[in-house]
């Protein structure tokens, strides 16, 4: 009885010491991994809006790494571990996502096993832990279900899908209806939805961290189409506005392009452009950057 009872000791102790090396390992690789940036001056961050309209080709040295779905809590974190990293060195402007949708309460819930929960932790637990996460709601199960098999299973390499890229949309709208894109932001559980305090919070401080290291942030609202923008509840709408002017007075360039007039052969759907609606709207978010240095609306 007391041999078995030491052997399982010993099992448990070596999987322990097993777990503790594969996590010293993880954490080593996440550390000292280059990420590619390939030196990128402009620095795209944000979620699917700016991932489908923002083309590096037509903006030189810069760089998207926008993912869809992203919250403002995921992309505050991610830009502090890449500005921890000699990759950020290089930054000296960032372009963030900047529309209604960000400042909606649906973000508050989309770690909490409802809607991308999975989705989001995959990507993002090199750069958080669970205290981060839960200044919402969370899924802790799936948080450490992830994390265990990431950090404590074996040795890898691959923990960089925090960094998304360009994701170009070939297809073109085609329903003029946009009540379920609508619903999916501001009502998803069936009623109308606020503001989220902690999308503002994390809002401030992605400006705080810009300013720390002396990088300016320029807050860009990519097109949505007139049925989606007519559609934005009240409540919702004004407080964007309000917001919006509130970094203004602060001396953030904002080049909100919400309701440029586009054709639907430039959206993808509702509140996204397709391809060719990303080689229209780059150069003009370029043109913005150059000719208009200080605080700025379009």
């Amino acid at each position: 009885m007391r041999r078995f009872i030491l052997r399982v000791v010993l099992f448990y102790a070596l999987l322990m010491a097993l777990m503790a090396i594969n996590f010293g390992l993880n954490r080593y690789f996440i550390q000292q991994t280059a990420l590619p940036l390939n030196q990128a001056q402009i620095l795209i961050l944000g979620d699917s809006h700016l991932a489908t309209a923002l083309d590096p080709a037509y903006l030189p040295n810069s760089e998207n790494i926008c993912q869809f779905g992203e919250p403002y809590l995921i992309t505050y974190h991610k830009l502090k571990f890449i500005l921890e990293q000699e990759a950020g060195s290089q930054i000296k402007t960032i372009l963030l996502g900047f529309s209604p949708h960000n400042l909606a309460a649906f973000n508050d819930y989309k770690l909490s096993g409802i809607t991308e929960t999975t989705k989001l932790i995959e990507r993002s637990y090199p750069l958080m832990n669970l205290t981060d996460y839960a200044v919402q709601p969370v899924d802790s199960r799936t948080y450490f279900k992830i994390w265990g098999r990431s950090m404590l299973l074996y040795p890898s390499r691959q923990h960089f899908s925090f960094v998304g890229q360009y994701e170009p949309q070939t297809a073109f709208l085609k329903s003029a209806d946009a009540q379920a894109k609508l619903n999916e932001h501001y009502a998803p559980f069936g009623e109308t939805l606020g503001q989220s305090a902690i999308a503002l919070q994390y809002l401030e401080a992605i400006q705080s961290l810009s300013e720390a290291h002396d990088i300016e942030l320029i807050l860009v609202g990519a097109p949505l189409h007139t049925s989606y923008l007519a559609g934005i509840p009240e409540p919702i709408a004004r407080h964007f506005e309000e917001t919006k002017q509130r970094f203004k007075a602060r001396g953030l360039t904002v080049l909100d392009y919400g309701a440029l007039p586009l054709p639907d052969s430039l959206f993808f759907n509702h509140d996204h452009l397709n391809s060719n609606g990303a080689a229209y709207f780059t150069p003009l978010v370029a043109q913005a950057i150059s000719a208009n240095p200080g605080p700025a609306t379009p």
